[in-house]
C-alpha cells in the first residue's frame, strides 16, 4: 500500500487540486482531533490541571 505521501506527491505531479485539498483537510482534521484528545486526557489523567483550579 503506497500510503498517503505518495498520493500527495502524484496529486502534486498531476496538478489534482482536489485531492491535495482533500488530503490537506484530512491531515489538519487528524492533527486537530489528536489535540483535543490529548487536552481532555491530559485532564482526566491529571487532576491538578482541571478547570477552575488556582494557579
Amino acid at each position: 500500500y503506497p500510503g498517503m505521501g505518495r498520493l500527495l506527491f502524484e496529486a502534486v505531479g498531476n496538478r489534482d487540486y482536489a485531492l491535495m485539498q482533500t488530503i490537506f483537510l484530512f491531515t489538519t482534521v487528524g492533527v486537530l482531533l489528536a489535540n483535543l484528545l490529548a487536552d481532555l486526557m491530559y485532564g482526566w489523567l491529571d487532576p491538578r490541571v482541571r478547570k477552575g483550579g488556582t494557579a
